[in-house]
This record gives C-alpha cells, sequence and structure tokens, in this order.
C-alpha cells in the first residue's frame, strides 16, 4: 500500500512539473473554456494556443456567436480588438502583461491587420513584430501566429485574451470579455 501511495504522488508530482501543454508535452495545446457570460456578439467561448515545431505560436480563438470586423469598428475614437495577453516575466496579478498580440480593424474597417506589442510598463506599448491573422469565419474563429523570437524566447507563459466590441457599445473601453476570466490567466509552457 505504501509503493502504491508513493507511486501516485510521484505521478502527481510529474503531472504538476508539467501544467502548460497537453499531457504534459512543452507546446502541447492548452485550452481555456469561457460561459455564454456577456450579451455583445465578442462573447468568447474558447481559447487555444499552441506551438507548431517552427517555433511558431498558434492562438486560435472561437466566440459564442458570429461577428465580423465591423463590430470592432467604431464610429468615433479608437476601434475595437482582439488581443492575446502575454506575461513572460511579470506576475499577472500585479503587472500589465509584457506583450499583446493583437488583431485591430485596418484603415477602411474590412479585415483585420495583426501586430505583436511590447509593454515596457513606462509607456504605450510598442509595436515589434507582426502577427498573422485569420478570421473571423463562419465557425466564429480567429487565429493568430506571431513568432517565439517576437516575444524574445521565454521559458514560460501566462497568456488570457481580451475582445473589445466598439460597435454598439459605451465608450471608451467597449463591451469586454476575457478567456479566462480577469485576473485568471493560464499558464503554457514553450518547447524551449
Amino acid at each position: 500500500m505504501k509503493c502504491r501511495l508513493l507511486l501516485v504522488a510521484g505521478s502527481v508530482a510529474a503531472v504538476a512539473a508539467f501544467p502548460a501543454g497537453a499531457d504534459g508535452v512543452p507546446g502541447g495545446a492548452v485550452m481555456v473554456d469561457d460561459e455564454d457570460d456577456v450579451s455583445n456578439v465578442l462573447d468568447l467561448e474558447r481559447v487555444t494556443m499552441t506551438e507548431s515545431r517552427n517555433g511558431r505560436y498558434r492562438v486560435e480563438v472561437i466566440t459564442w456567436e458570429r461577428w465580423s470586423v465591423s463590430d470592432l469598428v467604431a464610429s468615433s475614437g479608437p476601434s475595437g480588438s482582439v488581443c492575446v495577453r502575454l506575461w513572460t516575466t511579470r506576475q499577472p496579478s500585479s503587472r500589465p502583461p509584457n506583450y499583446l498580440v493583437c488583431a485591430t480593424p485596418d484603415a477602411d474597417g474590412e479585415k483585420l491587420v495583426g501586430q505583436v506589442l511590447r509593454d515596457s510598463g513606462t509607456s504605450v506599448p510598442t509595436k515589434v513584430a507582426s502577427a498573422t491573422v485569420s478570421g473571423p469565419d463562419t465557425r466564429r474563429r480567429l487565429a493568430f501566429a506571431f513568432t517565439a523570437t517576437s516575444i524574445r524566447e521565454p521559458s514560460k507563459v501566462r497568456f488570457g485574451v481580451e475582445a473589445a466590441q466598439a460597435s454598439g457599445c459605451p465608450r471608451p473601453r467597449g463591451c469586454i470579455d476575457t478567456a479566462p476570466d480577469a485576473p485568471a490567466s493560464r499558464g503554457f509552457e514553450p518547447r524551449g
């Protein structure tokens, strides 16, 4: 019996050492499910983060309802956005994310443009790289792809997604949903 308990305790410790990826595999998929909990169309349902073998991160965002780029366009003031928030050296509970990977409407309000922004903590975040964005599509999906080097190849990452709808929402922030619900975040283990 004592040996069996030690084996179970050892298995729990091994799982705890690799909390981020699927089945404890670095770079494996980490999924966050979110409830149908806000009334705007940018109500997040599921967020999944993975890492490809070529060192690119992929974040897929699925919403409960269909939406379009026009839902991010504001009649005045700043447009809405969908952003992946990434903490690479800071603690999510006390500091803003180190990086934001955001999709925002282009100048014509017809398609989304992706960029990686670095937040130094002392000024407005600055663009450090581009991100590939696809969607939204008929399955209510938006996907981001960006390189590990654009966020300085961290050894660990905490992440969350924030969707800010502009159309039909109060200003200045618009209608916001987060997954996981703020201030929570989820851990992801890069391949390294």
